[in-house]
């Protein structure tokens, strides 16, 4: 409706001007036609030329690696810049050393995925659970881990989302009238594949459960005994495991190891093929991890 008033209303001003220019000695021509120049520009620079899309500007590291401004008009264009800065992300990563400058290039292109991501549909419940379902694997980070023991080798990272309705949770009660007596539960599951030493090897995983809140976040247990760790070695033998233990908890990321820490978990990208998560404290700190299908890339 909006559009249609926006189009009457532009078509009478183009009226009008036909109109003045029919009038004998109104205006000078000159004027009379700069006048329906400008009402012709006025309507199709309008909101209703663009179909009330925002523009969206970003920011990027140029070929000169001096940072430039990009400005998406359309929803075409906002999905060409996902499919490029996606490409470049993954490009970049394996590159990336301590002290590399490529860092803050991955963060520009990850707050552009995010500002596009901000302008996706609203997803439902369900259409959300099954895009998040599934095995993740952890390819970058934004927070600083300290060493490891050189007796470990992990050899992947990842995190298993098992929604609600896939972690047999229902979401309607029995007694309460088809109303929930509480919001149902899903459960999130980190997950390590080590070696120790080349004596022994398998995987370890933190799992918690999570609930989902208004806005789509992964609301995380704040106490550390709703966290549960397992470890299963799958070869070898482990004399004693706490050296491994503790080796485990230095090099993994605090926001897989620790999510009672990281009490809201946000998606701030998600499509079928990648996920951008903000771990966030409750002290406003955190860090961003990028997540690929775990059949999508090996890294």
């Amino acid at each position: 409706k909006k559009d249609r008033a926006r189009l009457k209303m532009g078509s009478q001003q183009v009226l009008a001007c036909f109109l003045l220019l029919l009038v004998p000695g109104a205006w000078p021509l000159t004027v009379r036609l700069n006048q329906f120049r400008r009402s012709l520009h006025a309507l199709h620079s309008s909101p209703a030329a663009e179909t009330d899309v925002p523009t969206l500007t970003i920011e990027e590291s140029g070929t000169t690696e001096k940072t430039r401004t990009i400005t998406l008009n359309t929803p075409a264009e906002r999905a060409e810049y996902a499919k490029r800065a996606k490409a470049r992300v993954l490009q970049l990563i394996p590159e990336l050393t301590d002290d590399s400058e490529g860092h803050e290039r991955v963060r520009l292109l990850i707050n552009g995925l995010e500002k596009v991501h901000g302008y996706q549909p609203i997803m439902t419940a369900g259409f959300l659970d099954l895009l998040m379902s599934g095995e993740w694997k952890l390819v970058y980070t934004t927070s600083r881990r300290r060493s490891g023991s050189r007796l470990l080798r992990m050899t992947e990272l990842a995190q298993i989302v098992e929604p609600a309705s896939v972690n047999g949770e229902q979401e309607d009660g029995g007694d309460s009238g088809g109303v929930p007596s509480e919001v149902p539960k899903g459960r999130v599951r980190s997950v390590a594949a080590w070696d120790w030493a080349g004596e022994a090897s398998g995987v370890f995983e933190v799992q918690a459960a999570y609930k989902m809140d208004t806005r789509g976040g992964m609301v995380m247990p704040t106490e550390e005994e709703e966290v549960e760790y397992v470890l299963d070695p799958k070869a070898g033998s482990l004399s004693d495991p706490l050296p491994l233990c503790a080796s485990l908890e230095a090099a993994m990321p605090p926001e897989l190891f620790g999510p009672h820490v990281f009490s809201l978990q946000r998606n701030i990208y998600l499509d079928p093929e990648m996920r951008i998560v903000e771990f966030q404290k409750d002290d406003g700190m955190g860090a961003r991890g990028v997540f690929v299908r775990a059949s999508g890339l090996a890294v």
